[in-house]
Formats: structure tokens, C-alpha cells, sequence
């Protein structure tokens, strides 16, 4: 008898369409992934989004979920989400229960938003600032998420199903041997800049780094195709993402 030399190959979602959302810091993950990812039989694009929180944003996600449905959702969220936040308008950053409150009235109710669509989400962490109190904001607002998102898994793989909404940190490759905030990688020759002289944004050094092991998880996870040449396609050119003259070389 011949031996049975198949294997189990997990179910991997087929994806036709990719929506990458968030403010400017996911505006900057936006060329790699297309670069990346598009080509025949899946599209890749952007659209801005400042926030979760904020009542009037919640018209945006129902219309993203609901009428634009993409197959893959990358979402990066942190800039304008800390910032309206901070304002106070809808929850009142001082209370000492505040990340308890923002769970159940913001993230809760998102990622069930989201189950009820057909889109798998991906968020991604938000990277280190060159502002420690930014950066300080970030972590605690990250760290709200994170769990939900994976109180949500926990609950799917506890009922046997597939979780439609992963966490991906892959931070630690932006920062120093101690953790800190880094502009410029100089442990690699030559050296590359991963930050905008603005010590927020992105550049493409920055934008290249933290898209790579993306990639690898998208594909590991989903029915896609990568382009091979993607890193020397041109991607690192767009002004928008990347403004001349505010990612200077080395």
C-alpha cells in the first residue's frame, strides 16, 4: 500500500481585497503593502480614518464594513485616537477606570462590529515616539486593544472557530538594544533611517522594517500572492507618505 504522504493545510481565506486604514502613521505602512500585494486578482487600497472613539467616525466604519467590505482590513490607529482621547469629550482620560470604560463603549463594541462582517482584520501596534509621554499614551492604548483582540481569539478558538482579528507587534524591531525610541538604525551598514526627522512618522527604511514580518503573517494566514521585486519597485518614493526632504539619509 502506498503511504499517504498528504498533510493538513490549514484553511486560508482567499483575498481579492485589501483596505489599509488609519491616520498618517498607517498612511506610511499604505506603499509597501501595495507594492507588496497588488497585482492580478487582488487590489490594494487606502483610506483615511482618524479614529475609533469619536462619535462621528462611527458612520465611517459601519460604511467600511458594511458597503466597502474588503476581504483584509490592516488597521493602524493611535495618533488621533490618543489625541481625541486626551480631549476628554467622550471619556474622561483622569478617571482612574477610564482603559475599563474605553473597552466596553469603544473596543468591545468595534471588534463585535467587525465579526459580523465578512473582513479579517489585522491591527497593528503602534511604534515608539521620539516623545516619551506620546509614547507613554501609545502603550497604554495598545495595550487596551491587544487584550480585546485577544480575549475576542481566546474566545473563538475556545468554540472551535477561526478568529477574524489578530494582533500584530512587531515594534521591537524599531527600537535600541534597551528598548528606546530610534530614528536611525546604525547597527547595519550602511545605516537606515526608520523615522521621520518629526520623531513620528515613518520613513520607507521604517515602513520596509515593520511591513516585512506583516507580509509573512499574511501569508502564512490568507490565499495571497507577494510580488518578489516589491522592495525595489518604487514604493519608497511616495511623497505623500514619505515628504521630501523630512527623511534625510544618514
Amino acid at each position: 500500500m502506498t503511504p499517504d504522504t498528504t498533510t493538513s493545510v490549514p484553511f486560508q481565506p482567499k483575498v481579492e481585497t485589501v483596505l489599509v486604514v488609519g491616520d498618517s502613521l498607517a498612511r506610511g505602512i499604505f506603499p509597501p503593502v501595495a507594492a507588496a500585494l497588488a497585482g492580478p486578482g487582488t487590489k490594494v487600497e487606502w483610506e483615511w480614518v482618524i479614529g475609533v472613539m469619536w462619535p462621528e467616525i462611527t458612520p465611517t466604519w459601519e460604511h467600511i464594513f458594511a458597503a466597502t467590505q474588503p476581504d483584509l482590513l490592516i488597521v493602524q490607529l493611535g495618533t488621533w485616537e490618543n489625541f481625541l482621547l486626551r480631549e476628554g469629550t467622550v471619556i474622561d482620560p483622569t478617571d482612574p477606570d477610564w482603559k475599563s470604560v474605553y473597552r466596553r463603549e469603544v473596543a468591545d463594541p468595534w471588534i463585535a462590529m467587525a465579526e459580523e462582517s465578512d473582513s479579517s482584520v489585522v491591527w497593528m501596534a503602534m511604534p515608539k515616539s521620539s516623545e516619551p509621554i506620546r509614547s507613554a499614551d501609545y502603550r497604554e492604548l495598545d495595550a487596551v486593544w491587544r487584550d480585546a483582540i485577544q480575549d475576542a481569539a481566546a474566545t473563538h478558538q475556545a468554540n472551535g472557530t477561526s478568529p477574524t482579528i489578530t494582533w500584530q507587534d512587531d515594534t521591537n524591531l524599531l527600537t535600541g538594544p534597551d528598548g528606546e525610541f530610534l530614528a536611525i538604525d546604525e547597527s547595519v551598514d550602511p545605516p537606515i533611517r526608520l523615522f521621520n526627522i518629526d520623531g513620528l512618522h515613518w520613513c520607507a527604511g521604517g515602513a520596509q522594517r515593520v511591513t516585512q514580518p506583516l507580509l509573512e503573517h499574511l501569508l502564512e494566514s490568507f490565499d495571497l500572492q507577494m510580488n518578489p521585486g516589491w522592495p525595489n519597485s518604487g514604493w519608497d518614493q511616495d511623497l505623500e507618505a514619505y515628504p521630501d526632504g523630512e527623511c534625510p539619509n544618514p
